[in-house]
This record gives structure tokens, C-alpha cells and sequence, in this order.
């Protein structure tokens, strides 16, 4: 009976106390002029306002609120629900939103929140709760070392050092509380500790997730530097190069580590949940700490990912087998929605403008991001979704922020005006906001958790507001990153080298499993490696790709108006709709809605002068083939950019894309006749010619339309293999498949004194 009533209370129209001081016709009108962005960024402060208060008055000395039942979330000690791990009954809410009431102005209740543990005597973190170092370290030990920043900060209007000092002694005291973690024989971390340092329930597994080993990294380091104590960044950067270190040949970690027998427990690697945040603090703690060291392994797994994860296109990063980078699972998790948003950061707009339109498409087919959305099920709304929760996760509204703050595209303001459309209707609750716990039948979650505050609501205010303090000083500095968890961080010079890297980050023993020793160092970059004293502009001068005259561009229209979004521009935009097309499935109790790219406001004022230009634009339907050549363990091959060319050493251990070009199909060279497909036929020996293929994309990385790319060298054991042939005149041929513009240079021989074959 009480089950029956839990789905009743779950499925009622709800009722809310929130009050808009706007109407649908307001939010939604898509002008994005300055009054407009004011207008939606107070709406989303009021939200936050709303939800905040409904903590305090119902969830507070717990660490969340439920906003169905308006009762608190507390932590059941005995429990072995896996939601115990975010929960500690230590104010969670309340200490990762410290630094999002002051991102989003409210002083008065930062000033409240403080003398609220100021009242209650909240000294320090001596509390009997098994917690997850992972979650208490970006949620609480983050907010902490955020605010402290903000209020440590001159130039910052909440300045008050006396105050930062005592969120620091708080951030000393927990963090000091997590350190037995990382007391195991290989450094790795246990996933679990108990913050009155008593036994954790031996019940609990005690294999932990590759982000949970490497993520402590940046603010543990962070809290090393801001005190002058380097433990906290030994520790921690020593389990994070022990994690690194045991990679496998082709630069790929597994992602669950058993920390007490000293091996890795699965051979599968991804970007998403368990791995997502190794790569991220890679990057961030790069450039918070100015570290060479983290830099190059930023580099070397970015890489990896690109040459192994990318498939259908290269708008899907896909699970794959650590060892050989084959394919080991079709669908992808709403976490790894953050990487357009990190490619954002290290400087790669258009693969993270592509990565993001994943993203975009099931936001418009299921109106959120399913937790696991599967593109080799049943093709049913129940196949497509694995796992069929949306906690309203942050990571798609963090990575449109990231993408609008770079290209200014007023697309991504769309998103974000879609999103807090969403949030004052259909995920508004009597005590907060909840998402889904079912999308296939809309059933709601009776939770909100913390991020849904200090990240999902910060990031959606600061879309909308250019003037905050991050935009006008703190990104000046080069050095703010936000956390996996949406805390800002920065650090001002004379911190930023506390700590030369010691030597004992890396003298430990590694696991003993996936240990690949005698590792090919990194090739430097092809000339160098081939020719180092010759300068840049010895460069030879390769041909361009000639394509046939009977062959006609197909040309985006373009626009007449200043107002104009890039991405509608994309006569590919609805590519990817008929690539999923079998899993991007509405399900029916859902009202049928304009796809946000082309509903009506936003479409009339930046689709262009004739808004019909990109409806008529032919959807590019080219069928691509992606190939992996041979693997090469230990090294790693370069494409070497030669301007309008490209050039490899080989074409070993590459991921290569073809698209196949046939008569009167829409292609990236146009529209070829029979006549444009048999002008290639002297290249491939004067063979008959139905089709012809072109390379469009290496490892990930786009090859421009009319550029060719030169192979050095080619192993005896490739041509043998039947799969690949070399014409006469240098064009491979793989699978039968000619390739029109990919070529054995022998002319290099002469200049590099190598062999084409070898």
C-alpha cells in the first residue's frame, strides 16, 4: 500500500512554492539582447534562492533536502546503498555551495551561512561517517578552499581574510581526516575512510574507480600550496602518477583499481563515469600550477582517446579495450558530457563543437540526459536507455557555457534559456528541483542533490552573466580553472611554485598489473624526428588534391544579417539526427517539441537573412569507414602538418576515416558525375571505378577537403596482408576501397634518406 502511494505522490501534477516574476513569453524569446540575459539570469538566481532556502528549512544539519516530501536525506550508517557515499550527515549542500552564493551575489545569506556554523559550534569534522574521499573532496574540501579564495581575494568585494582563514583551518581539518586513505601499500587511495578515523564497514567493497585515485590531486595540491604544507600534494600526486604509470601501451588507464592487491579489475577505458575527472585535473592542474608534467600527460591521453574512443563519425567517444582499442561498449554516460567543455579548454573549439552536438540531440529527443544513453539496443525508448535516470547532472549546461564563453554562438544561449524553461516547469518540486527517476515513463527523483546547486544552477546564472567576477577578473589571470565539482580556482603567482615536483611522487612500486615496461619513448614531430638539420623552411612543397571539373561545390548560403548563429550555418548540423535516427526516441507521454536549433524565435532571429537556408540545405549522408591499421605498442605515431598537407610516418597504430564519394551523392568535394569518379582511375592503375574514398580524418583529427596526406613508410607485413595495396603511382588502395588522397611520398627518400617501404 505505502508502495503504491510513493508512485501515486511521484506521478501527481506538483505543486510548487516557487513564484516566477516572469512568464513563459518572457523567458522564452530568444532575443538575447542585454535586458533579455538580465532578465534570465535573475530567474535562474531565483531558483537557486528557492531551492536554497528549502534546504535550510527542511534539510539542514543534513546534507540534503527531498524535494517531493520536503524531508531531509540523511546518511543510514548501517546502509549499503551506494547513495550513502555522497551523504556524511555533515552539512553537504551547505559547504559545496559556499563559493555559488558568492558567483552569484547573494552576500547577505553567504554572511547567514557562515554564523550559521559559527552558532552551532561547527569547529571541525570530528564526525562518525564512512564517506567517500572522492565525494568529500570535490564537494566539501572544494567549496571550502573556493570561498576561502573568494574572501582572501583584494580585490574581490567580499575581501575579509579572518573569515577566509577559518574556511581554511576547516578545509586543514577534513582534509587531515582523509589522509588515512592514501595509507595502502601502493599509494592508491581506499575509496571509503571515516571521518573520526574508527574502521570503515568491512561490508563496503574496497575497489575504487580511476578518478576516484587521481581527482584528490588538484585540491589536495591546491590546499599544499595555500598553507605551505606538502603533504597533502604528496600524497596525492603520488597516487595520481602511480595511476598513470601502469598504463597500458597504447596510453589508456582501466577504470576499477583494487588499491589493496595492487591490480587493475577490468580492461575497458572510456571518458565518462569512473575515468572522467583523470583527464580533466590532468588538464586543470596543468594550468592552475603551471606543471609541465601534467601538461604532457594531458597531452599524451588526449591523444589516445582521439586515436582510440572516437567512432560513428567521430561524434560518439566510446569504451574501449585497454590494451588493443577495440570497441567494447555503443553507449555513452550523461558524465561525459563535460569533454566538449575540456576540449574547450585546451584549445580545440571544432571537435568540441562537434563532440557537444551529441549532447544536444538527446537533450532535444528525451528533454534531458539519460544516465546511460545505448545506441545498439532493442530501438525501442526502453533499449535506448540503459540506465533511464537524469539527476539534473551539469555536465551538458557546463560544457555549453564553456562553448559559448569561446565562440559567442547564441546557440548555446538557446540551450541554456531551454534548460531554465525546464527547470521552472517540469523539474520544479514543492522543495527544490528533481529530475527524473524514470525518463521512459516520467516518473520524478525525491532527491536534489548538491551539484544540482553548486554546479547545474552556477553554471546555467553564469551563461547569462557576462559582468560576474569570474569574466572580468578572474579569467584575466590565465590560471582560473572551475573544479570537477564548478568551484573556481586560482592561485596568484608567488603560490603557484610552493613545491618543486619531489622525487618521491614516482619511486613507488607500480601495480603489478597492466605494468607495460620498456616503453618506446614519444616520437618528437615527424621533421625533426627525420631530417633535424634542416629548418622549417626547408619544408618541401607538396601538391594540393586536384580535384576533377565535372564536379560542383556545394555551397552554405549565406547570411546578409550580423545576428546569426555558426552552428545553424553547419549544412551538417542534422547529420548526426540520421545517424541515431533508430535511437533517438521520444517517449510518447512527452509533448512533441521544436528541436531547440530550430524553434521559431531563435531560428527567425539567427538562422540568417532567408531562414529557410539551412532546412534546404541537402543533409550530408555519406557513409564513412573507419579502419584500425596494425597497432603498434610502445610508440606513437605523428601527423605532421606541412600547411595544406599532412604527412605520417606510417600508418601503423592510426584510427583512420574514409568517406566513400559515389556518383551524384552529396559529398565534401560536391556532387561528382561518372565522369568526375572515372577521372581517378589512372591513379589506381587504370582500374574500373564505381566509387572512390577519401581520408577525412586521422586519429580524430579532420584532414581538410582538398589536402593530401603522405605515408613515409610502409611495412612489407601490411602489403602482404591483403588488406592494403599501393598503384603504381603511390594511391592505397584498402579493402578495395581506392583512397584518392592518400599517397606514398617516394620523393621523400631522396630528402630524408628513408625507404618508402620498411
Amino acid at each position: 500500500m505505502i508502495y503504491v502511494y510513493l508512485i501515486w505522490l511521484f506521478m501527481l501534477p506538483i505543486r510548487c512554492g516557487y513564484v516566477s516574476r516572469h512568464s513563459d513569453e518572457e523567458i522564452l524569446q530568444s532575443s538575447f539582447t542585454s535586458s533579455h540575459l538580465e532578465l534570465l539570469k535573475n530567474e535562474t538566481r531565483d531558483l537557486f534562492q528557492f531551492s536554497w532556502n528549502s534546504y535550510k528549512h527542511y534539510g539542514l544539519p543534513y546534507d540534503e533536502v527531498k524535494p517531493l516530501s520536503c524531508t531531509p536525506n540523511k546518511r543510514r550508517k548501517d546502509s549499503l546503498d551506494l547513495q550513502n557515499d555522497v551523504l556524511g550527515n555533515y552539512h553537504l549542500t551547505l559547504f559545496d555551495n559556499l563559493d555559488t552564493l558568492l558567483v552569484l551575489g547573494l552576500w547577505d545569506q553567504f554572511n547567514e551561512t557562515l554564523q550559521y556554523l559559527e552558532d552551532i559550534n561547527f569547529v571541525d569534522f570530528d564526525i562518525d561517517s564512512d564517506v567517500s574521499l572522492f565525494e568529500t573532496d570535490i564537494r566539501v574540501l572544494g567549496g571550502l578552499l573556493s570561498a576561502h579564495l573568494y574572501l582572501t581575494d583584494e580585490r574581490h568585494v567580499m575581501f575579509d581574510p579572518i573569515k577566509g582563514r577559518k574556511l581554511l583551518e576547516l578545509a586543514v581539518d577534513l582534509a587531515d581526516r582523509l589522509l588515512p586513505a592514501f595509507d595502502t601499500p601502493t599509494g592508491v587511495p581506499l575509496p571509503r575512510v571515516n571521518l573520526r578515523g574508527n574502521p570503515v564497514n568491512s561490508n563496503l567493497p574496497h575497489d575504487t574507480c580511476t578518478a576516484c585515485a587521481t581527482t584528490p590531486l588538484l585540491e589536495f595540491s591546491l590546499l599544499s600550496r595555500l598553507t605551505n604544507n606538502p603533504i597533502y600534494e604528496k600524497v596525492s600526486k603520488r597516487s595520481f602518477y602511480q595511476i598513470w604509470n601502469s598504463r597500458s601501451s597504447i596510453n589508456l588507464l582501466p577504470m576499477t583499481i583494487d588499491p589493496l592487491e595492487s591490480k587493475w579489475l577490468d580492461n575497458v577505458s572510456g571518458i565518462g563515469a569512473s575515468i572522467d575527472s583523470f583527464y580533466e585535473y590532468a588538464l586543470k592542474g596543468a594550468i592552475l600550477f603551471d606543471d609541465e608534467g601534467l601538461f604532457n600527460v594531458w597531452n599524451i591521453a588526449y591523444n589516445s582517446v582521439q586515436s582510440n574512443m572516437k567512432t560513428f563519425s567521430d561524434y560518439l567517444t566510446v569504451n574501449v579495450d585497454v590494451t588493443s582499442g577495440k570497441n567494447r561498449a555503443y553507449w555513452i554516460d550523461s558524465l561525459s558530457a563535460f569533454w566538449p567543455g575540456l576540449q574547450v579548454l585546451a584549445g580545440h573549439i571544432k571537435p568540441a563543437v562537434k563532440s557537444h552536438l551529441v549532447y544536444l540531440k538527446i537533450w532535444n529527443c528525451f528533454q534531458s540526459i539519460p544516465e546511460r544513453w545505448s545506441i545498439s539496443g532493442d530501438f525501442t525508448v526502453e533499449g535506448s536507455m540503459s540506465l533511464e535516470w537524469y539527476p539534473l547532472r551539469p555536465e551538458f549546461i557546463e560544457s555549453t557555457y564553456h562553448l559559448y564563453r569561446s565562440t559567442k554562438d547564441p546557440i548555446y544561449l538557446a540551450i541554456g534559456q531551454d534548460l531554465l524553461m525546464k527547470l521552472r516547469s517540469m523539474f520544479l518540486c514543492p522543495c527544490g528541483l528533481c529530475g527524473f527517476q524514470d525518463i521512459r515513463k516520467g516518473t520524478r527523483q525525491d532527491r536534489m542533490e548538491s551539484f544540482v546547486l553548486s554546479e547545474t544552477l552556477k553554471y546555467l546564472y553564469l551563461l547569462f552573466d557576462e559582468n560576474n567576477y569570474i569574466h572580468t577578473v578572474l579569467e584575466k589571470q590565465n590560471n582560473m580553472i572551475f573544479s570537477t565539482e564548478g568551484h573556481p580556482f586560482w592561485l596568484v603567482t608567488h603560490n603557484r611554485s610552493l613545491n618543486d615536483p619531489p622525487q618521491y611522487f614516482t619511486t613507488s612500486p607500480l601495480l603489478t598489473e597492466h605494468k607495460f615496461l620498456d616503453r618506446i619513448p614519444l616520437l618528437g614531430t615527424l621533421w625533426n624526428r627525420l631530417y633535424p638539420e634542416k629548418t622549417t623552411n626547408d619544408r618541401p612543397t607538396l601538391p594540393s588534391l586536384s580535384l576533377p571539373q565535372s564536379s560542383c561545390e556545394l555551397v552554405t548560403r549565406s547570411t546578409d544579417t550580423f545576428l546569426s548563429s555558426h552552428l545553424l550555418q553547419n549544412p551538417t548540423l542534422c547529420h548526426i539526427d540520421k545517424i541515431f535516427e533508430k535511437s533517438l526516441i521520444t517517449p510518447p507521454y512527452m509533448n512533441s517539441t521544436a528541436a531547440i536549433e530550430f524553434q521559431d524565435k531563435f531560428y527567425h532571429n539567427y538562422g540568417g537573412a532567408n531562414i529557410n537556408s539551412l532546412i534546404s540545405t541537402p543533409i550530408l549522408e555519406t557513409e564513412v569507414i573507419t579502419y584500425r591499421i596494425d597497432p603498434f605498442f610502445g610508440g606513437q605515431n605523428t601527423l605532421m602538418d606541412f600547411g595544406l598537407d599532412f604527412v605520417i610516418p606510417t600508418i601503423r597504430d592510426l584510427r583512420l576515416s574514409f568517406e566513400i564519394i559515389k556518383p551524384f551523392e552529396a559529398s565534401s568535394l560536391g556532387l561528382l558525375d561518372d565522369a568526375a569518379i572515372d577521372a581517378f582511375s589512372p591513379l589506381f592503375d587504370n582500374r574500373p571505378l564505381d566509387y572512390v574514398t577519401k581520408l577525412v580524418s586521422i586519429n580524430g583529427i579532420d584532414i581538410p577537403t582538398n589536402s593530401n596526406v603522405y605515408c613515409v613508410k610502409v611495412a612489407p607485413s601490411l602489403i602482404k596482408s591483403d588488406q592494403i595495396r599501393i598503384s603504381t603511382k603511390g594511391y592505397f588502395t584498402f579493402d578495395n576501397n581506392p583512397v584518392i588522397n592518400l599517397i606514398v611520398y617516394t620523393d621523400l627518400d631522396q630528402d630524408f634518406g628513408v625507404s618508402s617501404i620498411a
